[in-house]
Order: structure tokens, then C-alpha cells, then sequence
């Protein structure tokens, strides 16, 4: 325990050393006062006992500590090698009492500075000093130090605190001008925020009874060496002479210097340096490099990949050395490798991390070992680094199947077949993999049109409309618009309601629709079967627009009704939206091929070719229509399937632009290349042939949720052998694109994808059978089916054509349909429409424009012949083919003048859209007046004489036996398989009978007393020839008032009959019959000739000659289906063709001709009810609804107007 400083000056300071104890033993002590007169009571020390002892003795200075490094080999690494130091020590001779608890290693690179502090003992008398002092560091003081302490005494009592190791003193002066200065060997006392304090000092006197002074000051502040670190090592066993202990993470090459000290309860002992005193971690070798990964570059080359060594062993990488063999042992080559590289390391931080290095020339399929070394300034690394995996051979991804072939196999299956990959790139196929995504849609679906990726390949638009409500309350009707027409739909409307709503359009073909309630409101999504349009590209049609306004035009109709307001629709905030879900060939790569001269008056003729990867087709005529340019095509075998469509230049002669769609070869196809041998007549232009882009091909996305794949185990299936895979699981009647690519395990991925021919397909089944087989006969030598559909279709979108098979019934024996039976395909019927052109005198002159699916013809002028009909016709891109007919009127009997051009579509099949003619005074539609067309009351119309589409009725060729008893059965076939037959329910023989009913039969008024009648001969006489016809007609539907017979002539077709001496107050019905020996045909109703006309008359009369020629009026128009509109202000010196136009131009769907009347004195010098200014103009309305015309007269001075309705 330390003795405090005594304070009391005039009393002796005693104190005994007690020696020879030994050390850490426990000794009790107590002191008694002796005098003459005896022992006096003892006093206990304070404390009770003490165990003599002191801090670790020094370690040994010759081997105590020893420094050593660590040689690399087998179970050392160049990383610990160069960056470790081994330190080596013997426990101290002595633990003086107190056991070794642990050491205390400390290393440095290059020496900090000692701390040297002062003790300054001053005095102001210069007498010489007595008293005594502690001294104080990091909590720990010293025992009572005499004011005549000598230099070594003070190092002692420093030493032996346990918060100082080992210091240097120096005392200089002499009292009272000591100074003792303290350096710090082991303790930087700065560094730690520390001094010398002085404690318990006594009040110190000098000879002259002056008090001087001791005084600590710092001369030399201490700085920890460079790099300094410690390390501890705890004493495990009191009995261990012998430790060791490693200096890790040090820097190769770098000098360390290392000392011990040894440590007890009392604190640390001296430091030992270590011997050498100096030593540096070693230089060596690089250690081998790391991550080292072999991997497939391509078919000839493989790519080596690794990272820097653990250790450059203390110098700088300079290169690296790759080696390769087919040999393991990498001595191909009189012991050496058959190939090797030196790959400069870059010098630039952090250089190739991780390196990479292709090694080529390599062949394919040839496995190949490899290694990498290290280098630096003391050579290549001793073990080079082996690549995972150890070998590899060059290869690629292999080819996907060179056509994937899909096939459906039922309603929501598909199978996929395809031969094995023609080039394995070098390695064995073992997986194939086959994905698919649903490129269809269906009412419901979310709306992904707008991803360019998604929905691709099909042949139809599809939009949607949707209706909603706040509330369960929706009701009432809105209005649908399709290419300047409309049509009512109620809002509870069935699919079937839709659809039959839709298709009485004028502009739409055959549809499908579908209807699904969702939670506030209907959706019916509408796939339209034959409308396509050609603006930009072929495909992509207007828009369906809605409106819920009963007076609405069509062109103010929109696709949202958010914000519109309209009394026809009722429910809380109900609103129709109209979305395109899917927009025809979307996906498919469009190039447009044009030919023409470079200028309008040259005359393109001649031939012309065009090429794909080097594979020619023949010459091809300058004017091919579009199915010989597909044929050609087509020979190309790398191009597949196409579609193409054309249309005529018409601001140059004989130039064509022909649209070419890809089906088969989808994603981007490059241009077709283009050879001509064309020229321009006139001689004054050069020809011109070139191909564009229109629509770049797109290869789909095949992720969503309507999207999968499978992996297929190549090993499973036979070599050479296609691999058959069905994907079931899919949803019925929707399309869906496959894709398949192939795994040899090169760069851990699949190859290339193969997409499926064709582009997509719905799984399919079987359809329903055909119901309801009736059979009747036609003659003694003909029989007529007939059947319904099949509702079903087997998940197609329709059936594609039927077949009708008729065998012969013997006695009560089952037909043989198989043995000796007459088969028939009933395949699609073609459209028939006919335009037709009527007068009221035969003036009729001028022109027309023809429009379809929104593309227009060139002009078309009403003294045409066939042939430019239709080649006008067929210059229009969404018209294929058609044959045209041209009849003109039966004057006799009809008193209309004009004719009726037959248009018949020969390879477009189904309902199509109507043809609409455009004579410039409105919108195009299926009647029209005015305008370009000429003539006295002249207007143009369209009629369709029979739709498009799959027959459900057959009737035999002329080649039966009325011997012979006959059966029939009927089945379908929807593009993939046929139905179960359908066989009719009894058997019949053909017999003779009444013919058929007479066809065409059509009734003109002709005056008010006369009705003029025409027809055309039955198709079927019924086996014996036909008599003569008989006319029916009446006041109503009983027909038993008049009747007249005409004769039949063989040999003539076309009939007509005047009836006269009719009611002018009354209305008739007629009909026409035939007549042979097997008595009367059905009867035909007659038709009327020409649509419901309405004529107005508005006459303009002033009297008095004060017309000043700036008089105009305006006309009120308004109609039975509610349309209202006002003319712009008519001048009353308008032509009829201006007043005509300008009535056209109001947009209603009635067709409008003006005849006009001069009956002004001017013209008229007769004096009989003769005045000054008298304009009629008559407007004949031609349509179904009642027109009310009223005038607005404000602007017409002194002219009197008259309307009569």
C-alpha cells in the first residue's frame, strides 16, 4: 500500500523496510511504541495485510521475443505468407507474486516520438528545500517520494504503477533547483490525454522557511509511432513457458517492429523488442488467380473469366498467363500446351475486375482444359488455377426446329410438333421448350391493345362497348355509328340483338358478337369478320362511334358519352365507352410494292419480278391483280403464306400499289428486291418499281396472365424422330401463338425461338352435326336439301363448308353411303349487290364514285361498260375480284330509264358490306342524287341481291333416277375436322312437279290507273316445260279480285305486263306465278321497282317586277326519324343543282333530286297566268322516312313562297 506523504513537519517520518518475504504471500503487520518503561499497546496497519510483490520481471533480451515470417507452402497461403508475421516469446523469469495474466503485443512500421514531461521544484530563497511529494498517472500514485528523490528512485516509483510500463529519468540541478525529466518509453501520454499530477504533497519548507514549489510541465508532446496497433494474448494456462502469436493483414515487404510485455495484477512489466528488431512480411510469387469460369463464346471459341489473385505476394500483377490443351496434362506439344495466351493486366484501378479473355480457332464440339497464372516482378504463381468447369468445349445455342407445326386436337387443346434442331451448335440437345400466350379476346378482358407485343396476328378487329350505370338502373336505347351510318340498339340488348343491329348496316359485314353483365353495365365485344380498311396499312378500320341524342348525325357521334348528355339513354350516370381491343394484322410485317411512271401522262406496261434470299419469281404483268402477285409469292418458299391487296393509282395511268402481309414469316422481314422490266409508252418518263415498309413485323410477348410454357426432355424422344407435344388447358374458341426453342446447356440459356405455322391457332374439336335434313324434290331428276347449321362450331368462328352425300335406298336395307355414293361440298355462296341507275327521261349522263370498307374507286360515269366498271372496281384495295353484269331497263313496261350493274364478289366470301355510292352532295351511302350525276330526277342505288356465305341448302345436279329411292345426310367441317352426318329422316325419289316461283318479279307505277309488272323465268321448271304465268292482284291479301295469264315463250327469260284500269285512290298487292302441267309454282310478291319517293314542290312567285336578284330563302328540313336541319341561305336564281346539293349536304340519309322550273314572263310570253318572276323547283326525296320541308322567307322581298308537302 502506498505510504501517504507526511504532513506534520516538526514530528519524525519513521518508516521500516521489511525484506525476504515472499512474494504474493499474505503478511500481517502491526507496530507498538518501546520506551524505558516497556511495549506499548500495538496499532494494525492500515490495511490489515499486504502481499509483498511486483510487476512481471523483464522479458529475456537475448530470444525473449522473437520475429519470423511464414514461408508459403501446402497449408499456408501466398495471401498469409505475404501479409503475416510470426511473434515468438518465453514467459518471464518471474511473475514476482503475482501470476502472468496476459501479454500485450504491440508492432509498428517506422517509430512515433517519446513524451518527455518535467519535474520542476523552484524556490524563491534559493535556501535548499525539505518534504516529500506523489506522483500521479492515470489514477494510480506513487508512495511517498523524498524532495532529494535521485533519478533512479523516481524511475522506480514510476515503474511500479501499474499505468506505466517503463520510462527514462534524468534529474539535473541541485536543491533547491531540481528538475527531473521524465521520458516515456512505452506510454504516449499525449496521445491518451494524460500527465504527471502531483498528490498529497506536503507543505514544503526550504532553510529560510520559504515554500517552494514543484511544478510538472511538457516539454516534448508524444506522437504514436506509424501504423501502430496492439494485440492481446490472454494466459490460458498459468504453466505455458512457450508463446507464439501471428501478426496478421500486414503489408508485404513493409519493415515491422514488434515488442512484448508481459502482464500481472500489478500491471505491465518493460516491453521486450523483438530480434530481429525490424522484419518485413515477404515478397513473393503471386498467389493463383480466383473465380476462374470457362464458358461457351460461341461455336469456335470459348471465354475464360477470372478475378485478381488473393495476394499479388507483394508486387504488382503485371500479366497473366492462359493455357489450353485437349490434353489434362496441357503437353499436346512436346510437353506444352497446345495453345496459350499472356493477358496484360491493365495498369488503370481497379483494372479488369473480372478479367475476361476469348480463346478462338477452337473446334466445335472438341472439349478443351484450361488454366490461368498469375505473374509478377518474382514470377508465375506455383499452381496455376483450374476454370469451373475444368473443360469446356465451343459451342453455341442451338438452332430452334427449323417449323413448328400446331394442330388443335380439341376444344382446349393444341398440339405442337416439330422435327429436332438441324444444327445442336456443338453439344447435345436435352430439353426443348414450347411457350404460348393467347393472342384473342373476349367480352371481360382487360384492354391490352395499346402494348404493341400483345394481341398480335389476327385476321378481324375487335372492339368492345361498354355500358355502365352508378346504379341497377340502366334502360332506354343509344345509338351505334359505323362508317356514316347508325342504327338503334336498346340497352338490354342480347349478343344476337347486337349483331342483327350491326349487320343491318349498310357498312358492316358478317359479325360475332359476344355479351358479358359485368357489375355495373353489359360489355359486347364485336369481332368483325370481313371489314378491313387500307389507310397507312391494311387492316385497322375506323372507329365504332355511340351517341345516346335520337337527332344526332352520325359524324357527331363519339366513342366515350362522358360529359355528352342524351334523353335516350336512361340510368344514374350511365355512360357507353368504345374501346378497339384488337386491330386487324397487327404483327405481321406490310410492305407496299407501287409501280408507275415518273411522270402522270406516261402508260406503265411491261413486266416486272421481285426476289427474297437470292429466289426469283417469274415475270409478273404490270397490272397482276392481287391473288396472281400472292401466287408468285408464294413460290418463295423463305416468305410462306401472304395476303396481298391492290389498288389502281388513279393520278397515273396503269400505276398500281399492291399491300403484301406476311403470315408466315413473321417478325421483320427485309424489302423485297424488285426487277423490272416495265416501260413508260410515251417515252417521255422513266418507270418506277419500290418497295416500302408500311408495318414492321412484331414477334409477340410471351409473358401475362394468359401465357405458359413446358420443358420437354429431348432424351425422351426417339433420334430423328418429330417431338409431339399437346398444351392443353387452353381456353375455348381464342387463338394462340406458340413459340419453341432448344438447350445444350450453352450460356446456360435457350437458343433462338421458332415461332408456329401458322402464326396462331384456336383448339378446336369436332362441330355439332347439321340438324333438321329435309329433302324435296325439284324434278324428276333433282332433289333439294336443306338443313340448319350447327350451333356449335367446335370452338372456330364458323363453319367453312358443308358436305352433302346422296345414297341410293334399297327396300328396307341401310343406305351405302360408303359404297356408290354421290358426295358434294357446299362451299361459300358469293355476294351479289347491284347498283342501280334510275331517270325519269333518258338523260341520264355524269359520273360516280363507288366506296368500300372506306376506300373509294375512281370515277365511275353512268355510260360504262362492264369492263371499266370493274376494273374501277377491282382498283380498289378492299375488293378483291368481282364479275359484272350490265342489264338496262325494260322501258316498256317500267317507264324508268337507267340500269342495273350486277356486281358479283367472286373471291370474297361471306356477308359483306354494302357498296356505297358517292356522287359529291353528301356522305356515301346506298342511295344517292345530285351532284356529279346527271339527268332528269337521276339517283343511284344499292341493292343487295343475295348475301355472301355458307349455303344450309343443296340442290343435286340433273343425274338422278325417278326410279330409284334416295337418302341424304349432311355433315360440317369448321377448318379442322368434319361433324358426325346428319341423315335426313325419309327417302324420296325425284318426281316431276309445279315449277319454281318466278324470280326478280318487280312493279312500277306508270300512271294513275296503270301498274307496270316484270319478272324473270323460274330457275326450275319441274320436269315438264313451263305454259305461261299468271298475275294476281288485289286490294289486299286475298287475291281473288283480278287476274291475267301471259303465255311463256321458250327461249325467253324476261317478262313484263302492263295492268290498267286500276283505282287511283286504291293500293295493290301483286303477285306472279308459274304454270306447267304439274299445275301452279309458290306465288312471288312483287317488289316495288324503285324505292318510296316523296315529292315537294316550293314555288317562287312575284307579280310586280320588284325582284332585285338578292333575294334568298332558306329551307327547314325535318324527317319522320326525328333528324332536323337548316339549308344555308338559296339564292332564288339557284340552278337545281345547286338547291339540290345544297339540300344533299344536310347529311340525312335520303337521297335528293331537283328538277327546276322557269315560269317567268321572260320565258313565258303566252300572257296565261304569266308573272313577272315564277320559280318551281321540284324535290323528288327518295327513302324511307317522310320529309317535312317549311321556309324561312324572311330574306325574300316581294317573292311569295308556297311549299307543298
Amino acid at each position: 500500500e502506498r505510504l501517504s506523504s507526511y504532513n506534520n513537519v516538526d514530528e519524525v517520518f519513521n518508516y521500516y523496510l521489511i525484506d525476504d518475504l515472499i512474494p504474493g504471500v499474505e503478511y500481517f503487520v502491526r507496530i507498538s511504541a518501546v520506551n524505558e518503561a516497556g511495549t506499548g499497546v500495538s496499532s494494525r496497519s492500515s490495511p490489515l495485510s499486504l502481499a509483498p510483490g511486483s510487476k512481471p520481471t523483464d522479458l529475456e533480451d537475448q530470444n525473449g521475443v522473437t520475429a519470423t515470417t511464414i514461408m508459403a507452402d501446402a497449408t499456408v497461403s501466398v495471401m498469409e505468407s505475404s501479409s503475416t508475421l510470426r511473434v515468438s516469446w518465453r514467459a518471464p523469469f518471474s511473475d514476482n507474486g503475482f501470476g502472468i495474466s496476459n501479454y500485450l503485443i504491440e508492432y509498428w512500421v517506422s517509430n512515433g516520438v517519446n513524451e518527455v514531461q518535467e519535474i520542476a521544484l523552484q524556490s524563491l530563497t534559493g535556501s535548499s528545500s525539505q518534504g516529500t511529494f506523489t506522483l500521479n498517472y492515470g489514477g494510480d500514485t506513487t508512495d511517498s517520494l523524498s524532495i532529494d528523490s535521485s533519478a533512479e528512485y523516481i524511475k522506480s516509483a514510476l515503474e511500479s504503477l501499474s499505468t506505466i510500463r517503463a520510462v527514462r529519468v534524468w534529474r539535473s540541478g541541485v536543491n533547491p533547483d531540481y528538475k527531473w525529466a521524465v521520458t516515456f518509453v512505452s506510454e504516449y501520454p499525449s496521445v491518451s490525454g494524460l500527465m504527471l499530477t502531483l498528490e498529497d504533497a506536503t507543505t514544503l519548507i526550504d532553510d529560510s522557511g520559504g515554500v517552494p514549489t514543484l511544478q510538472i510541465n511538457s516539454l516534448t508532446p508524444g506522437v504514436l509511432p506509424i501504423g501502430y496497433s496492439t494485440r492481446i494474448v490472454t494466459v490460458e494456462d498459468p504453466l505455458q513457458t512457450h508463446y507464439r502469436y501471428t501478426l496478421t493483414h500486414l503489408t508485404a515487404g513493409q519493415p515491422y517492429n514488434v515488442r512484448v510485455s508481459a502482464a500481472n495484477e500489478l500491471g505491465y512489466g518493460r516491453p521486450q523488442t523483438s530480434i530481429p528488431r525490424e522484419l518485413a512480411p515477404p515478397v513473393q510469387k503471386p498467389s493463383s488467380p480466383t473465380n476462374v469460369i470457362l464458358r461457351v463464346a460461341s461455336s469456335q471459341s470459348l471465354e475464360v473469366i477470372f478475378s485478381k489473385p488473393e495476394s499479388d505476394g507483394g508486387e504488382t500483377i503485371t500479366l497473366y498467363r492462359i493455357e489450353w490443351d485437349t490434353n489434362p496434362a496441357f503437353g499436346s506439344i512436346e510437353s506444352s500446351p497446345l495453345g496459350s495466351y499472356s493477358f496484360v493486366s491493365p495498369k488503370n484501378e481497379p483494372g479488369c475486375e473480372p478479367c475476361t479473355h476469348q480463346i478462338t480457332g477452337l473446334a466445335k464440339g472438341q472439349n478443351y482444359f484450361v488454366r490461368v497464372y498469375a505473374y509478377n516482378s518474382h514470377g508465375y504463381s506455383v499452381e496455376p488455377s483450374l476454370p469451373s468447369p475444368k473443360f469446356e468445349s465451343p459451342k453455341t445455342t442451338p438452332d430452334p426446329p427449323g417449323v413448328v407445326n400446331i394442330s388443335p386436337q380439341s376444344d382446349t387443346e393444341i398440339q405442337v410438333s416439330f422435327p429436332p434442331s438441324d444444327d445442336d451448335g456443338g453439344a447435345p440437345v436435352t430439353m426443348y421448350k414450347i411457350e404460348w400466350n393467347m393472342m384473342g379476346y373476349f367480352a371481360g378482358m382487360p384492354s391490352m391493345n395499346s402494348d404493341h407485343t400483345a394481341l398480335l396476328y389476327s385476321p378481324h378487329n375487335v372492339y368492345t362497348i361498354t355500358l355502365s350505370a352508378e346504379e341497377d338502373d340502366l334502360g332506354g336505347v343509344f345509338r351505334i355509328a359505323f362508317g356514316g351510318h347508325s342504327t338503334e340498339v336498346s340497352a338490354k340488348s342480347t349478343a344476337n340483338d347486337m349483331k342483327l343491329a350491326l349487320e343491318s348496316l349498310p357498312t358492316v359485314g358478317s359479325t360475332i358478337v359476344s355479351r358479358e353483365s359485368m357489375s355495373n353495365g353489359p360489355t359486347w365485344a364485336i369481332t368483325f369478320l370481313i371489314n378491313h380498311a387500307n389507310v397507312g396499312k391494311y387492316g385497322p378500320i375506323e372507329s365504332l362511334t355511340v351517341s345516346t341524342d335520337p337527332a344526332a348525325l352520325p359524324q357527331m357521334f363519339v366513342t366515350d358519352t362522358l360529359g355528352t348528355s342524351g334523353p335516350s339513354l336512361m340510368g344514374t350516370g350511365a355512360r357507353l365507352v368504345v374501346n378497339d381491343e384488337i386491330t386487324a394484322f397487327k404483327g405481321y410485317e406490310q410492305h407496299t410494292l407501287t409501280t408507275q411512271c415518273d411522270t402522270s401522262a406516261g402508260i406503265l406496261g411491261g413486266h416486272f419480278a421481285l426476289s427474297f434470299q437470292g429466289v426469283r419469281t417469274n415475270e409478273i404483268p404490270f397490272d397482276a391483280s392481287a391473288s396472281d402477285l400472292k401466287l408468285e409469292l408464294e413460290t418463295i418458299a423463305p416468305l410462306g403464306t401472304v395476303q396481298v391487296a391492290r389498288r389502281k393509282i388513279y393520278d397515273s395511268i396503269n400505276s398500281f400499289q399492291w399491300t403484301v402481309i406476311f403470315l408466315d414469316r413473321l417478325g421483320n422481314v427485309p424489302l423485297l428486291d424488285a426487277h423490272d422490266h416495265l416501260a413508260c409508252s410515251d417515252g417521255s418518263g422513266s418507270p418506277l418499281i419500290f418497295a416500302i415498309e408500311t408495318a414492321q413485323g412484331v414477334l409477340p410477348r410471351m409473358d401475362g396472365p394468359y401465357a405458359g410454357e413446358v420443358e420437354l426432355n429431348a432424351l425422351e424422344f426417339a433420334d430423328g424422330n418429330d417431338i409431339v407435344h399437346s398444351v392443353g388447358g387452353l381456353m375455348r374458341g381464342l387463338p394462340y401463338h406458340f413459340r419453341v426453342s432448344a438447350w445444350n446447356g450453352a450460356g446456360e440459356s435457350y437458343g433462338k425461338t421458332q415461332y408456329s405455322m401458322p402464326s396462331v391457332m384456336v383448339p378446336m374439336n369436332m362441330p355439332d352435326s347439321p340438324s333438321s335434313v329435309e329433302m324435296s324434290t325439284v324434278d324428276d331428276s333433282t332433289i333439294r336439301i336443306n338443313w340448319d347449321a350447327a350451333l356449335t362450331r367446335g370452338g372456330s368462328h364458323y363453319i367453312t363448308k358443308f358436305k352433302v352425300e346422296l345414297a341410293e335406298k334399297i327396300d328396307d336395307a341401310d343406305a351405302q353411303y360408303e359404297d356408290g355414293a354421290e358426295s358434294f361440298d357446299v362451299t361459300n355462296a358469293p355476294e351479289i349487290q347491284e347498283i342501280i341507275l334510275e331517270s325519269t327521261a333518258d338523260d341520264m349522263g355524269g359520273y360516280i364514285i363507288v366506296n368500300f370498307m372506306g376506300e373509294s374507286s375512281s370515277n365511275i360515269y353512268t355510260d360504262s361498260g362492264t369492263e371499266a366498271i370493274k376494273q374501277a372496281l377491282e382498283g380498289i384495295s378492299t375488293i378483291e375480284t368481282v364479275n359484272v353484269s350490265l342489264f338496262s331497263h325494260t322501258q316498256d313496261s317500267l317507264a324508268s330509264y337507267g340500269q342495273r350493274w350486277v356486281i358479283t364478289f367472286t373471291s370474297q366470301h361471306g356477308n359483306l358490306p354494302s357498296l356505297l355510292v358517292d356522287t359529291g352532295s353528301a356522305l356515301p351511302s346506298t342511295i344517292a342524287a345530285g351532284g356529279t350525276l346527271l339527268g332528269s330526277s337521276s339517283v343511284i342505288r344499292v341493292e343487295t341481291v343475295s348475301d355472301g356465305g355458307l349455303p344450309t341448302s343443296f340442290t343435286t345436279p340433273s343425274i338422278l333416277s325417278p326410279d330409284k329411292v334416295y337418302t341424304s345426310r349432311v355433315l360440317a367441317y369448321n377448318d379442322h375436322s368434319w361433324s358426325d352426318p346428319a341423315t335426313s329422316p325419309y327417302a324420296i325419289s325425284p318426281s316431276k312437279r309445279a315449277p319454281s316461283p318466278p324470280r326478280e318479279v318487280r312493279v312500277n307505277v306508270l300512271s294513275d290507273t296503270e301498274l307496270g309488272v316484270s319478272w324473270t323465268q323460274p330457275l326450275y321448271s319441274g320436269g315438264d316445260p313451263l305454259a305461261s304465268y299468271r298475275l294476281e292482284w288485289d286490294s289486299d291479301a286475298m287475291f281473288d279480285h283480278s287476274s291475267a295469264t301471259v303465255s311463256h315463250i321458250p327461249g325467253t327469260e324476261n317478262y313484263y305486263f302492263v295492268v290498267k284500269n286500276l283505282d287511283p285512290l286504291e293500293s295493290y298487292f301483286l303477285r306472279v306465278l308459274a304454270y306447267s302441267a304439274m299445275g301452279f309454282s309458290e306465288p312471288e310478291m312483287a317488289a316495288p321497282l324503285l324505292l318510296n319517293t316523296q315529292t315537294i314542290a316550293i314555288s317562287l312567285v312575284e307579280t310586280t317586277g320588284s325582284v332585285d336578284f338578292s333575294e334568298s330563302f332558306v329551307v327547314e328540313y325535318s324527317s319522320s326519324d326525328g333528324f332536323q336541319g337548316v339549308s344555308n341561305p338559296i339564292s332564288v336564281y339557284a340552278t337545281s343543282r345547286e338547291v339540290e346539293n345544297e339540300l344533299n349536304s344536310l347529311g340525312h340519309v335520303n337521297a335528293i333530286s331537283v328538277d327546276r322550273e322557269d315560269r317567268s314572263a321572260v320565258f313565258d310570253s303566252s300572257g296565261i297566268e304569266t308573272n313577272f318572276f315564277s320559280i318551281l323547283y321540284r324535290i323528288t326525296l327518295v327513302g324511307n322516312e317522310d320529309v317535312t320541308l317549311t321556309l324561312n322567307v324572311d330574306s325574300l322581298g316581294a317573292i311569295t313562297a308556297t311549299v307543298e308537302n
